[in-house]
């Protein structure tokens, strides 16, 4: 548990915390915004085609999406800069992103 508490201590030495904070304060605004613009059109179905929704479903799934990013955050704190900086790394990102556009293309719908 010391090896693990010294580890995150070394990784959160050089962190703005003044854009942590922001962050979070920017994911809280946004889950209020969510909640008060889709609370009344969720319940009536407006929203999901027809068919009625807890009034806060969708402020539920945009806390889960916030949940998800600051757990990336926190396990992209302990990835070494040098790391992005390999050539090889760069392309397979690069085609990494390259493949999920063309997968919106394949799978993904037109919904207007």
């Amino acid at each position: 548990m010391k090896k693990f508490l010294r580890t995150l201590r070394n990784a959160t030495k050089g962190v703005d915390l003044s854009l942590i904070i922001t962050f979070i304060l920017l994911g809280f605004i946004g889950i209020v915004m969510v909640y008060s613009a889709s609370m009344v059109p969720a319940s009536k179905g407006s929203l999901t085609g027809g068919y009625p929704v807890a009034s806060n479903h969708f402020m539920k799934r945009q806390a889960i999406y916030f949940v998800i990013g600051l757990i990336i955050i926190f396990f992209s704190l302990f990835v070494r800069i040098d790391f992005f900086k390999s050539p090889n790394v760069q392309l397979i990102m690069l085609l990494v992103t390259f493949g999920l556009l063309a997968l919106t293309l394949l799978i993904g719908k037109e919904i207007n």
